[in-house]
């Protein structure tokens, strides 16, 4: 059995450089967090990342489908896979538990992730 550590990141202006490392210390992925009102845009962090890593992989954790269009996450997912490559790029979609309770918000159902899910493939994402 081969161990795969993966690393979750608070997106920061330095995210890019945490990433590099836990690349040089063998890390399989880094995710970032998705989380707009706390940290910078997890997307241009992202790309940030993929221009100065080679292997790791790299994708927000996770996107809540209430943050952003299909559309939108569809474009920024290309961006990033044009930038790392599609095998160095994992998208992790949630329910906003956590978010979505600190503004008073119930989480979104399983079902509204799915089709948010399908609408982002099918925009090519």
């Amino acid at each position: 059995m081969t161990l795969t550590l993966s690393c979750a990141l608070a997106t920061s202006l330095q995210s890019h450089e945490h990433a590099r490392v836990a690349e040089d210390l063998g890390y399989t992925r880094a995710f970032f967090y998705d989380s707009p009102a706390l940290y910078p845009d997890v997307w241009v962090e992202l790309c940030r990342a993929a221009e100065r890593t080679d292997r790791i992989g790299l994708g927000p954790g996770v996107l809540i489908p209430s943050l952003r269009h299909p559309l939108v996450a569809a474009s920024a997912i290309g961006t990033l896979v044009a930038l790392a490559g599609e095998d160095r790029v994992v998208i992790g979609v949630g329910s906003g538990f956590t978010g979505r309770l600190a503004m008073g918000q119930r989480p979104l159902p399983w079902r509204d992730v799915a089709r948010y899910v399908a609408a982002v493939k099918a925009f090519g994402g």
